[in-house]
């Protein structure tokens, strides 16, 4: 069985790009999926600390560090790398900014909570007989049917209608190419030809990202990266397995 693969991804640059102007400039930070550090300040220093936040936030136009901007994003973006959620990177990260936080006279609390881990184990394999057939690695389109089927390999086209009905997809699986109408017109097509599952290839080399059908079909529908869209038109009329597999994990 392959890795599961979170679909909970945070936006790196932006978050790091948050942390790092936050704690030059006024000493608060972000929010982390997995892990949050919360600046609080002592009973003994609110006063104090809320007058000198105050005088500083006043002047931050003209004492920005750019140096240690840089520092913090290379730090978080480059050494830690990217934060999944629940992930030790995402906890690396948090430890970080509560260190930086805590360095600066903050009193700092890490604090952790629970999550819906959603995962994506969907694949293709260009063969019918499963694990031993070469796998391309796919993703969900949110609405899918989660089912492993095998069937004959057709070219749809675009998933237009004339194109579904030439390619005669009844009982097979139909590969599609991104573009020309919503990923839902596509596979409520292919449906409607009598397709058992549909692939959708992104149309540049990389991977369809929240790729969504907006209701829900009862056929597994799957995104493709560009890149492998050579590997599978080499198969058509061949037999592949679909693999639609994601969700909660348990």
């Amino acid at each position: 069985m392959t890795a599961r693969t979170p679909l909970l991804r945070p936006g790196l640059l932006a978050l790091a790009g948050l942390a790092a102007l936050g704690i030059a400039c006024s000493g608060s930070a972000p929010s982390t999926a997995e892990a949050t550090p919360v600046a609080t300040e002592s009973p003994a220093s609110t006063s104090t600390a809320v007058a000198g936040a105050t005088a500083h936030a006043a002047a931050t136009p003209a004492t920005v560090d750019v140096n240690r901007v840089l520092t913090h994003l290379r730090a978080l973006s480059v050494d830690i790398g990217t934060r999944t959620a629940g992930s030790e990177p995402e906890r690396r990260a948090a430890q970080y900014i509560a260190g930086v936080l805590t360095a600066d006279g903050y009193t700092t609390a890490i604090e952790t909570f629970t999550f819906p881990d959603l995962y994506d184990e969907s694949s293709v394999g260009l063969g019918a007989d499963g694990g031993s057939a070469p796998q391309v690695a796919a993703r969900l389109l949110e609405g899918s049917a989660i089912a492993t089927v095998s069937g004959v390999l057709v070219d749809g086209g675009s998933g237009l209608p004339g194109e579904i009905e030439t390619a005669n997809v009844a009982g097979r699986v139909v590969l599609v190419r991104r573009g020309s109408i919503p990923f839902a017109q596509k596979v409520a097509n292919a449906l409607q030809g009598g397709a058992i599952a549909v692939l959708v290839v992104n149309n540049d080399t990389g991977p369809i990202r929240g790729g969504t059908l907006g209701q829900v079909t009862t056929i597994p529908a799957l995104g493709l990266p560009g890149s492998q869209s050579a590997a599978l038109r080499n198969v058509l009329g061949q037999t592949v397995r679909v693999v639609a597999a994601g969700g909660r994990a348990p």
